[in-house]
């Protein structure tokens, strides 16, 4: 795929079905011709040409018959809400075989039609930068992997087998890892400083004392 193009995948369930499903997303502009032409041979569902990145379907998997769920025009009160538990973790290429292996029987395992595993392509242009030149360093990743649970606040039978299952996937996937995103913060949890270490690597000490400096009074999340 040429670098205007993005690929990404979601792995878990739609919400009128019982059973895991993968969605494969692409986006395209409408000038790659030839990258649509690649994209035209696989199986697919549904498809849209759009204005603008603002109408883009939402990266979520939808009903079967390519319907999304219809947003609620306010929130509901915070002590209503969903709760969430989310690991974001990057991999170099050369592991597709033991991401099936895993993945697989996670995704069965899954306690809840609320888990799911996102698989957000990275490279591309964001590897013309140097590695360590910025607080990113996971730019020679080649998969984003996103592990994500949600319960209901209530439930909270349902709210533990959730969180070990999102701990149990992410200590299965770290030894293939190379890079950590932090999407949510876990600074209670033991793997928060793994989590810390993967992110930045040598560049954790350096970014340490710059927020000593920066921030005395500890007004930004802790780095340790």
């Amino acid at each position: 795929m040429p670098q205007s193009a993005s690929c990404s995948f979601i792995l878990g369930y739609t919400p009128d079905t019982q059973k895991p499903v993968v969605m494969f997303y692409a986006v395209v502009p409408v000038e790659e011709s030839s990258a649509i032409a690649s994209l035209s041979q696989l199986p697919s569902s549904w498809r849209a040409e759009v204005e603008g990145l603002e109408a883009l379907p939402p990266f979520a998997l939808p009903f079967q018959d390519g319907s999304h769920p219809i947003a609620p025009v306010t929130l509901a009160p915070r002590q209503h809400r969903l709760r969430t538990w989310v690991y974001s973790l990057s991999l170099p290429s050369g592991h597709g075989h033991s991401l099936v292996q895993i993945l697989k029987q996670a995704i069965a395992e899954a306690p809840s039609g609320m888990c799911q595993v996102d698989f957000q392509h990275v490279g591309g242009v964001v590897n013309d930068i140097p590695t360590l030149s910025t607080a990113y360093t996971g730019r020679n990743a080649e998969w984003s992997i996103v592990i994500t649970t949600a319960w209901n606040p209530s439930d909270l039978l349902i709210a533990k087998q959730c969180r070990a299952w999102a701990d149990n996937l992410l200590e299965l996937l770290l030894p293939l890892a190379n890079h950590y995103y932090i999407v949510q913060r876990h600074p209670d949890t033991q793997v928060y400083e793994q989590e810390l270490c993967l992110a930045y690597g040598p560049l954790l000490q350096p970014l340490k004392f710059w927020k000593q400096q920066w921030d005395p009074q500890g007004l930004l999340p802790k780095l340790t």
